[in-house]
């Protein structure tokens, strides 16, 4: 990369750079890429199959499916809108920006406030100030029809169920509109007749700090 950025290039053709690399190395070289996106006056393009690593860094997406073009977007609409391929991916997970604006050291808990005003509680320290996006697995939320009480949940959202999805293999995926935020949920076809769920909804939403990624 250093060769390349010597070189004044109009624009950045990074193609897998993480692909040889495990979990924990990458987790070392991501943030010099972030700083790369947020830094340079060049043109990025990412190419790779990780939803992390484009969630992290991308602006934009186009999705491809052998060799065409199938869904073009901002990089959250590519993750949660249920015309792109991703947003049904067994992965799927919504991304959300925001800002850290506060950090208890006790509880190593940081809070931050999404671009639409959500506060959410994570697990680990991000300075005050640091603007950063966060992940959010479809997996990893759960949705009640009436307020929790007495949970270890720490994250609860209020939302409105806009569009409901069976996926024939006894889960539906559930869009979730939280005041401006849309996540993605993905439940048991029991779970989603047991609380009568459909679209316009009311539900509160669920999601652990331990389980949302930076």
């Amino acid at each position: 990369i250093a060769r390349a950025l010597l070189k004044s290039p109009d624009i950045l053709l990074l193609d897998e750079p993480l692909a040889s690399l495990d979990d924990s190395r990458k987790q070392e070289i991501l943030p010099y890429l972030e700083r790369l996106h947020d830094e340079l006056n060049i043109p990025m393009l990412y190419v790779s199959h990780s939803l992390p690593e484009v969630s992290r860094l991308c602006d934009y997406m186009l999705v491809l499916e052998q060799g065409r073009v199938v869904f073009a977007g901002d990089t959250h609409a590519a993750l949660v809108d249920t015309a792109s391929p991703l947003a049904h991916a067994r992965n799927a997970a919504a991304m959300l920006e925001g800002v850290a604006i506060g950090h208890d050291r006790d509880y190593k808990l940081t809070t931050v406030q999404t671009e639409a005003g959500n506060r959410l509680l994570l697990q680990g320290a991000v300075a005050v100030g640091e603007k950063t996006r966060l992940r959010i697995k479809a997996n990893d939320v759960s949705l009640c029809v009436t307020r929790p009480v007495g949970t270890s949940i720490l994250n609860i959202l209020e939302g409105v169920v806009t569009e409901c999805i069976d996926e024939d293999d006894g889960r539906v995926l559930l869009k979730v509109d939280c005041a401006g935020d849309d996540l993605l949920v993905r439940i048991s076809r029991y779970s989603y007749i047991a609380l009568k769920l459909e679209r316009g909804t009311g539900v509160f939403v669920q999601i652990k700090s331990a389980a949302v990624g930076w």
